[in-house]
């Protein structure tokens, strides 16, 4: 027993379980201990704010002598304010384009946008009137007023009706005219496009006076709730159209004997007994058409009660839809307007620096086309030069602003404008760049010739839209996304700050993006301003260091976390 002891213990399957049973044991208990620790997000809010894309690049300060004049645009110079050899200043106006069509468009858009504005309040106000007319309709006063009028009528109408329809049945079914057949029959022999009419006349009355007498039962034992009440207003109402129509019928038979007489100047020998016939349904159709109109009115109001309750979610959404919708035209065509005022700045020639007008291409009238030289000025001024790549080269245009920092001058920046885009680009070790020539806005007698120089153009800006981090939006095979908090009141002070949040709060929402650059992206539509969004995961270190030892069970594991 001790020799086979003494050989396990030598043996190395021995060591090898043990260590399997160690690794297994140590796995198992550290997963045990944290396995409690929970998942952290670090939480913001969609907010409002500016946009701004930038494109950067480097380069020096160099000397400029001599500047060629161009017109942004193509048109027919209207007004030329200098002659060649002039004097001109910084901004000075030189030359103005004609510019007609562009003004009109800038009318016609502030007309749209007010129209938008106007269109914008209205639906607001139809919002404000569902929603009023809905807690109205909700409290009940209307719909239980009209099952109360519509109860007042029915009494009325259930004891006009028994004498009524025993004296319809005599009007239609006695042989008062005739020994052989009935009234409604000696009338429908008058013509033969009353062929079958009194057949049909007979059948209805029978189901008339049926439907009748099993709605004055149920009014007897009348149950005092509202869905009772509504039913049998809309029964009896249904009654009265159906009879309405049946005496109406008959009138018209009565009433094509009568002028056939007139026509052949002819006296019936019971006239008398036709005369009473007409007059008693004439007065019938009157008293039914009241009580039609009573119930029609009583009716429409119980089916408003129904319609504005069943259909105000529909409705309010439909309305909330069209505003956003209006608010998203009018946000475009704002932005179309800047667009449009800003191009009615290129019609206005200024001059980019203080000079001689050295040159003068151009005369009042002319045609002129985009980019044309029409000038010159000679000047001593300095301006940075720098380099740009040709995807960032393809997105500056000349005027646009830039901010210009300087490594020898620490703190400061400069404001400059974009004034020339080289048109051949050069190359170097394959990678393709034009020269970006920008003007200083302002007069610094620090900055001298040569001094390197980064500028940072901006190439697009929106303000006041709707952004978030760039961290917070992640994609799937269905599109872009971002994780909304729920119902979830947070204290500011907690924002970018790691929080435990339970996951029934958590909602995946997809977006529609827009303009966006390197740290926020632009929301078009999915989220609102205010909701809390999560900018990143923070997984418990338990969880992370396991799932790194899961490729390796066999190492060791200490009993508590490591030190990072």
């Amino acid at each position: 027993m001790k020799e086979l002891i003494f050989k396990l213990f030598k043996s190395k399957l021995f060591y090898f379980v043990i260590i399997i049973l160690l690794g297994i044991t140590g796995y198992y208990g550290y997963y045990k201990i944290f396995k409690n620790q929970s998942t952290k997000y670090i939480l913001a809010k969609a907010t409002e704010g500016d946009l701004e894309i930038k494109v950067s690049g480097s380069g020096e300060i160099i000397p400029i002598e001599e500047i060629n004049i161009k017109s942004k645009v193509s048109g027919e110079v209207v007004s030329l304010n200098v002659k060649e050899g002039d004097l001109v200043y910084k901004g000075q106006l030189l030359a103005k384009i004609d510019s007609k069509n562009l003004e009109k468009a800038i009318s016609d858009q502030e007309i749209l946008i007010k129209n938008l504005e106007l269109a914008i309040e209205s639906a607001k106000l139809s919002l404000e009137k569902l929603n009023f007319q809905y807690q109205n309709t909700l409290r009940g006063d209307d719909y239980k007023k009209a099952l109360n009028q519509g109860i007042l009528v029915l009494n009325e109408l259930y004891n006009f009706y028994p004498n009524f329809i025993e004296d319809l049945n005599k009007i239609y079914f006695n042989k008062d005219l005739d020994n052989r057949d009935n009234n409604l029959k000696y009338y429908e022999s008058y013509s033969i496009i009353f062929a079958g009419k009194s057949y049909k006349l007979e059948k209805n009355y029978s189901n008339i006076k049926n439907y009748y007498l099993q709605l004055s039962e149920n009014f007897k034992i009348l149950q005092n709730t509202d869905e009772y009440k509504e039913k049998i207003i809309k029964d009896s109402y249904n009654l009265v159209l159906a009879t309405y129509e049946l005496v109406n019928e008959g009138k018209e038979m009565i009433r094509y004997l009568k002028e056939d007489l007139v026509l052949k100047n002819a006296a019936h020998e019971k006239q008398d007994i036709i005369e009473d016939h007409y007059q008693k349904l004439t007065n019938y159709l009157n008293i039914l058409g009241q009580y039609k109109q009573n119930l029609l009115d009583i009716v429409s109001k119980i089916n408003s009660y129904h319609d504005i309750i069943d259909n105000y979610e529909f409705d309010k959404r439909s309305l909330e839809l069209s505003i956003k919708q209006k608010e998203t035209d009018l946000e475009q065509a704002k932005k179309k307007l800047n667009d449009l005022k800003e191009d009615l700045n290129d019609y206005y020639i200024l001059a980019p620096f203080s000079g001689i007008l050295s040159t003068l291409n151009i005369k009042k009238g002319d045609l002129i086309s985009s980019s044309q030289i029409i000038g010159t000025i000679v000047t001593n001024q300095k301006i940075a030069k720098i380099s740009l790549n040709e995807i960032d080269a393809v997105q500056v245009k000349v005027g646009q602003p830039a901010i210009l920092t300087f490594d020898a001058l620490p703190g400061l920046k400069i404001k400059g404008k974009v004034i020339e885009i080289s048109a051949v680009s050069k190359q170097e070790q394959g990678v393709v760049s034009y020269d970006i020539k920008i003007s200083l806005e302002e007069e610094n007698k620090e900055i001298k010739l040569g001094m390197s120089v980064e500028a940072e153009i901006i190439v697009d800006k929106k303000e006041n839209v709707l952004i978030v981090p760039n961290s917070a939006i992640k994609r799937d095979k269905d599109g872009r996304y971002v994780e909304i908090v729920k119902n979830y009141d947070i204290n500011e002070k907690l924002l970018n700050k790691p929080v435990k949040i339970p996951q029934n709060l958590i909602e995946k929402r997809y977006i529609k993006t827009g303009l966006s650059n390197d740290e926020y992206t632009e929301i078009l539509e999915g989220i609102q301003e205010g909701e809390i969004i999560i900018v990143k995961t923070l997984e418990p270190q338990s969880r992370q260091t396991i799932q790194n030892r899961q490729t390796n069970p066999l190492m060791p594991i200490p009993f508590g976390p490591r030190r990072q």
